[in-house]
C-alpha cells in the first residue's frame, strides 16, 4: 500500500518512439499493483485496436525522492484492445452454441441431430468490431485478494490463487478476463495470454435492441462483485441480476420492491 506522501513514477512501454498517453487507472487494493489503458499520443486514425491495457507492478520506495532511477516495477501483462475483441468474440460464438446444443438436449435430440442444428444453423451473434466496443469507461481488479477487500468474510476463498482477473467496462458492456502472468525476460513482447470468462452485454451493441424486453434485460448499472465468483448488476426493468462468470451463466433475478 502507498503511505501518505509517498509517489511512484510508472513508465508505460514505448513503441517506435512513440509518446503513450495514459487514460483509465485502478489502484489494486491490497497490492503495488496498477491496471490502466493507454492509447499513442500522435495516433490521429482514432484506431482503438492500439488501445493497451496493462497491468503493472511497482515498488514505491524504489522512486521515492529519486527520479533518475529507473527500477519503478515490472509489466505483469500486457495486451491490446483489439486483441481482446478477439477473445470476447470467440467467448461469445463459443457460448451460442454451447447454448444451443444444451437446448436441444433438453429435448431429448439425438447427437446427430444436435451436430446437424450446430452445422446448418447460423449463429444469431453477430462479431464485434472495437469501434463497437468504444473506449476502455472503467477497471476492476477481480483476483481473491481485491475481492477479500470488497465482500464479506466467508465469501472468498483463503487460498492464494495465481491467476489474475480484471473486469472491464464499455460504454454499452462489461467483461472478465483472466490474464497470464509475463515472465521478466518477456516483457518486452505482448502478452497473448487473455481469456474471457463472462461477458454482461446485449448482443448487438451497433443497435439499438429491438425486442424490448430483452431491452430491459441489460445491464444499467457497472457490475459489482457479490463473491468469488458472481457479479451483480442492475438493469433497466428495475431488476438486479447475478452473473457466475464460472458456470457461465446468468443466476435468477430480484425484481425491485
Amino acid at each position: 500500500m502507498l503511505e501518505v506522501g509517498s509517489w511512484c513514477l510508472l513508465t508505460p512501454p514505448v513503441e517506435e518512439d512513440e509518446k503513450i498517453e495514459v487514460g483509465v487507472v485502478e489502484v489494486h487494493p491490497s497490492l503495488n499493483r496498477v491496471a490502466y489503458a493507454t492509447r499513442s499520443r500522435h495516433d490521429r486514425s482514432q484506431d482503438l485496436g492500439k488501445t493497451k491495457i496493462i497491468i503493472h507492478d511497482y515498488d514505491h520506495n524504489t522512486n521515492t525522492n529519486n527520479s533518475n532511477d529507473n527500477d519503478n516495477g515490472h509489466i505483469v501483462s500486457s495486451f491490446s484492445l483489439r486483441e481482446l475483441n478477439k477473445r470476447i468474440n470467440e467467448f461469445r460464438t463459443k457460448s451460442h452454441f454451447c447454448t444451443m446444443a444444451a437446448s436441444a438436449a433438453a429435448h431429448s435430440r439425438s447427437q446427430a441431430e444436435i451436430l446437424h442444428s450446430l452445422a446448418t444453423t447460423p449463429p444469431s451473434t453477430m462479431p464485434f468490431t472495437v469501434q463497437m466496443l468504444g473506449a476502455v469507461q472503467r477497471i476492476s481488479f477481480l483476483s481473491r485478494d481485491a475481492i477479500r477487500c470488497v465482500v464479506p468474510s466467508g465469501y472468498v476463498r483463503d487460498e492464494p490463487s495465481r491467476m489474475q482477473r480484471l473486469m472491464i467496462g464499455f460504454r454499452r458492456c462489461a467483461v472478465v478476463v483472466s490474464v497470464f502472468h509475463l515472465k521478466q525476460q518477456d516483457q518486452d513482447s505482448c502478452a497473448r495470454g487473455v481469456q474471457v470468462m463472462a461477458y454482461i452485454g446485449p448482443d448487438d451493441l451497433d443497435e439499438s435492441e429491438s425486442d424490448e424486453k430483452a431491452r430491459k434485460r441489460q445491464p444499467s448499472s457497472y457490475p459489482v462483485p457479490i463473491s468469488e465468483n458472481i457479479l451483480a448488476y442492475g438493469c433497466y426493468d428495475g431488476g438486479v441480476r447475478f452473473y457466475d462468470f464460472i458456470r457461465r451463466k446468468q443466476g435468477q433475478c430480484r425484481e425491485r420492491v
